[in-house]
């Protein structure tokens, strides 16, 4: 007769072979690739670091007017800019020296340069007609309209001293989701006579690819 060998499992051998089991699986799961997780782009944003000019030829093209800034003014710069017939004096019922574009002109742009990078430039400054500007106070204010987060706003601030006729800063839009970008550009000057400009408030708008 033959006898036949019976193999018995451990007491221990089930446990190992479950451990094995959840081994490999978790393997597998961890072989997933993690790009199948669904990334959400960044907010469009305007960059805070941006790049000033003063060594630049006036331009040309004028996008918006400035004016002086009467009622804004001490009084002894509204008496030097009533004297040099650039405001009136007060009482006086004459518009002479107020009329818009005085003061200067200021504009702001924005360039798609690559379609399809989901960056554009924006470039925003001022040329003064009356002698060089002494400090500016601007404002750049934005929004981007999206399909997704509706409409993001924001403001950035462009202040400090300076002496020169001209001024022209350059900074970046980034948008890694399509959008629409508006832009305006507000706030004021003041000139070396001691005299105030306010910028009468250019807007540009264009869509960043």
């Amino acid at each position: 007769m033959v006898k036949h060998n019976v193999v018995r499992s451990r007491p221990g051998g089930r446990r190992r072979l479950l451990g094995v089991v959840l081994a490999i699986g978790l393997g597998m799961v961890s072989a997933v690739p993690a790009a199948q997780a669904e990334t959400v782009p960044a907010s469009p944003t305007l960059q805070r670091n941006f790049t000033s000019s003063t060594s630049d030829k006036p331009v040309a093209r004028i996008t918006a007017e400035m004016k002086f800034d009467c009622a804004g003014m001490s009084a002894e710069a509204l008496t030097k800019a009533v004297e040099q017939k650039q405001c009136p004096a007060p009482g006086d019922a004459s518009t002479d020296g107020t009329v818009t574009g005085n003061c200067g002109a200021a504009w702001i742009d924005i360039f798609d340069d690559l379609p399809g990078d989901g960056v554009a430039r924006v470039v925003w400054g001022m040329t003064s007609y009356q002698g060089p500007m002494v400090y500016r106070s601007l404002l750049v204010s934005y929004n981007f309209t999206t399909i997704d987060m509706g409409i993001i706003s924001g403001a950035l601030v462009d202040s400090s001293v300076m002496f020169s006729p001209y001024y022209q800063a350059t900074t970046t839009a980034t948008s890694p989701r399509p959008s629409a970008l508006a832009l305006t550009l507000s706030g004021g000057v003041t000139l070396l006579s001691g005299s105030g400009c306010v910028i009468l408030s250019p807007t540009a708008f264009l869509p960043i690819s």
